[in-house]
């Protein structure tokens, strides 16, 4: 009894999985501030794999880039493609690749689109800004000046992380510290 109930219980987390997936991605979403209607959160519900993602992804930044005032789909675009690729690091450069060709009429938006990818996967740099050239040529001094804003932004992060600032001196471990052994 205990084997089927526990096959039974595998066989519905593994049909499930997908959809868990999907409402992780939502949730994200809503948690970074970008505000979805119906039809949008179907759109990122319903995508499955990489190509869906990124068609679904590019539907959503090229609304923005429509329908709401530049500042506003500025701040909504860098939020969902940060989330994203922050989720699926391994989509990155599909997900930059279409959101810049949705976006190829906006080329300051491209621009925040390489921004976002490139400090969510800082370690795909080079192939996020090879995406958006290839899609929006015309946009690569853009793309570059992004890339260096994010790095730069990543390395400044880094560096002021609370493990690298030094601790004072009544909060060192007295087991690791030298200089507590005399």
């Amino acid at each position: 009894m205990r084997k089927i109930f526990t096959t039974l219980s595998l066989a519905v987390l593994l049909t499930a999985g997908p959809a868990f997936a999907d409402q992780v991605e939502l949730e994200a979403l809503t948690k970074a501030g970008v505000v979805l209607n119906v039809e949008q959160s179907g759109d990122i519900l319903n995508a499955r794999g990489e190509a869906d993602t990124a068609a679904a992804m590019a539907k959503l930044v090229g609304s923005w880039a429509t329908t709401r005032p530049a500042d506003e789909a500025a701040v909504m675009i860098k939020a969902a493609v940060n989330t994203m690729v922050n989720i699926h690091p391994s989509m990155a450069e599909a997900i930059v690749s279409a959101t810049s060709a949705a976006l190829a009429d906006f080329p300051h938006l491209v621009a925040t689109v390489v921004e976002a990818a490139v400090a969510a996967a800082p370690n795909q740099s080079k192939s996020i800004a090879n995406a958006a050239k290839t899609s929006v040529p015309g946009a690569s001094l853009a793309i570059d000046n992004a890339v260096s804003n994010a790095l730069s932004s990543v390395i400044y992060k880094q560096q002021n992380s609370p493990r690298n600032t030094p601790q004072p001196e009544n909060n060192r471990n007295s087991r690791n510290d030298p200089a507590s052994l005399s």
